[in-house]
């Protein structure tokens, strides 16, 4: 705009470029310049429109990016916490699994040394009578418990048998 005004004042007083020109030529030079600084002037306005809508966009794109940020920073948080608490959670299992298969093993050795002591050490020796022995445990995973027979030899040549039934 004021390069137009002073271009223009230049003109009406006939100094500077304008000087010696008809007035025709005058008015031509002065429209032909006010032109090329209007649209000079567009240009740059448009430049600066898109660097202003550009930096409006970015301004916008950074709030977004950090509120997905702090979005996506808590949700990782909230499923670090879940997983420190399935962990402390199966860590206690496992040592509660632990302690129960320590006392299994425990009561499973108890129940054997039970087992061996009433088992005989030797079947007795009976006239007129063979006896054998066989043991087949209750179940075959844990090998303990089942049926239990024993003879035992009586005075007057008599035999006792004794049969125990044990639940698994």
């Amino acid at each position: 705009l004021v390069a137009s005004v002073v271009t223009t004042a230049a003109a009406t007083h006939g100094s500077g470029p304008f000087e010696g020109l008809t007035l025709l030529e005058q008015m031509v030079s002065l429209q032909a310049f006010n032109a090329c600084v209007a649209l000079t002037s567009f240009f740059l306005a448009s430049l600066v429109s898109e660097r202003l809508d550009a930096a409006a966009a970015l301004a916008r794109w950074a709030g977004e990016l950090e509120q997905r940020v702090e979005q996506r920073t808590a949700d990782l948080s909230a499923a670090n916490e879940r997983l420190r608490r399935e962990i402390r959670s199966r860590s206690r299992a496992q040592q509660q699994l632990s302690h129960e298969e320590a006392r299994a093993a425990r009561e499973h050795e108890i129940a054997g040394v039970l087992q061996r002591s009433m088992l005989p050490g030797r079947l007795p020796d009976l006239p007129g009578l063979e006896v054998a022995a066989r043991y087949v445990p209750a179940t075959t995973d844990v090998q303990v418990g089942g049926d239990w027979y024993d003879v035992i030899p009586l005075t007057h040549g008599r035999v006792g048998l004794c049969l125990l039934y044990t639940f698994p």
